[in-house]
């Protein structure tokens, strides 16, 4: 009970030092966030070789548009995922995870032009034809 405490009090400070609700730092950042960050942002350079359909979903005829929130390093290698909007199916969404975390990117840069780690979004369709 004393550890669970100590950790509300943390959280607790955490939040008013920061300003930041504790569930907001454990999100990726927004949008708005990412463009104060860098002046170029991380650009694709090398696709996954080929873009998984679920044959689950091709079965049933699933479609949808997934995003896709990634941590890219200084080398422009994937070292974080997450699903940062769902296609309301999960056999897409672990197929997009997959095909985005596979490629590999040129890094975002600074203002000074030195590439430097980032947050970007992708966004997957998936279309039967």
């Amino acid at each position: 009970m004393q550890s669970l405490v100590h950790a509300y009090a943390v959280f607790i400070f955490a939040t008013f030092v920061t300003g930041v609700s504790f569930a907001q730092q454990l999100l990726p950042p927004s949008a708005a966030t990412l463009a104060k960050e860098y002046s170029r942002p991380p650009k694709p350079i090398q696709e996954a070789k080929l873009l998984y359909y679920p044959p689950e979903s091709m079965y049933y005829g699933k479609e949808g548009k997934v995003t896709v929130a990634l941590r890219i390093d200084t080398m422009g290698v994937v070292r974080e995922v997450t699903l940062a909007k769902s296609s309301g199916d999960n056999h897409l969404d672990a197929a997009a995870l997959a095909f985005v975390a596979q490629s590999r990117y040129e890094p975002a840069l600074d203002e000074q032009g030195m590439p430097r780690g980032a947050w970007m979004n992708r966004t997957v369709n998936f279309v039967l034809n």
